[in-house]
Formats: C-alpha cells, structure tokens, sequence
C-alpha cells in the first residue's frame, strides 16, 4: 500500500523549532472535524445564501467571536499525516484530540494582512513563549478573523491510511 504524501510537506515531522516573533506570510488554523462540519461550515453555507440572496451578512469568524485565532505556521505541521497527530502537535486538549481522531480537523490557509495585529500568546505550563506544548510555533490575532473565499480549507479524514481533500469555500 502506497504511503500517502503529508497535506504540508516533509516526511516526517520537524521537531526542533524555535519561537519566532514575526509571523509567517500565510497562518494555518486548526479546527476540530465536529466544529468545522457541525457549525463554521453550516454558517459559511448560510452566509452565502444570504450574500448570493442580497441579504446584508457576515461571515463567520474562525474562532468564537472576540477572542482572536490561534494559529502555526506550515514548518509546524510539516511531515504530519493523521488528525491525531496534527492535535497532539498543536497541544489542543485530550477530549479535542480524541474528536480530531473521530471526526477529522480542517486546516485553514489563511493570509497575514499587515492590519492585523499579532501576538505571542502566554505560554502553556512548561513550555517556551510562542510554541505549543507539542512544540509547534503558535501566535494569535487580537481580533476576528472572517472565513472568506480567499483562504484554502484541507480536510484531514480519520480513516486510515489518512487521505486529505481540499474543501471549496
């Protein structure tokens, strides 16, 4: 059985990764199967119908309205191949890890704009300012973050051998 090609390059995963300040050109945010199908994707399709029927609407945003996104970089989720894997590499909480294993994640490419502000979040216990305890790079926004058409959507499936769809927005 062939292997498949990780969605983010590389063979295997980079483990070794510094903090970096300066964000990427393009952030990845990792959302949950259960969320991305059972509610951002149904808002995303309602929000369509209402822009495509002239009804004043606005997109959904990538995390709960007002707390900014958390999001990596590509290095981060390099060499990863199963939504298991991108969950513990991003330190997302055991009862998320164990629905990323059952539902799938989404991984949405989105551009840094030079309006958005950025930070480093605090650090979780027992790890560097700026990475995840998976040691993946992470920063935030201070503010929302809308769904648009621009930003690319991969889907990582939880069946094994882990395959990978690209979702059209």
């Amino acid at each position: 059985m062939a292997s498949v090609v990780p969605p983010f390059g590389g063979n295997t995963p980079r483990v070794n990764l510094s903090p970096m300040a300066m964000p990427p050109a393009y952030g990845y945010r990792v959302i949950p199967g259960a969320t991305w199908w059972g509610t951002l994707y149904l808002l995303w399709r309602k929000y369509r119908a209402d822009f495509m029927g002239a009804t004043p609407a606005t997109p959904p945003p990538l995390a709960r309205p007002g707390q900014g996104v958390y999001f990596t970089d590509q290095d981060s989720l390099q060499g990863l191949r199963s939504p298991g894997e991108f969950a513990a590499r991003l330190g997302l909480r055991h009862r998320t890890q164990s629905e990323c294993q059952f539902y799938g994640l989404v991984v949405i490419e989105f551009e840094i704009l030079s309006s958005m502000h950025i930070v480093l979040p605090p650090p979780a216990s027992n790890c560097r300012q700026g990475l995840t305890p998976g040691n993946a790079r992470e920063w935030k926004t201070t503010a929302d973050v809308l769904l648009d058409e621009s930003m690319r959507v991969t889907y990582i499936d939880p069946m094994p051998p882990s395959r990978y769809f690209t979702v059209p927005l």
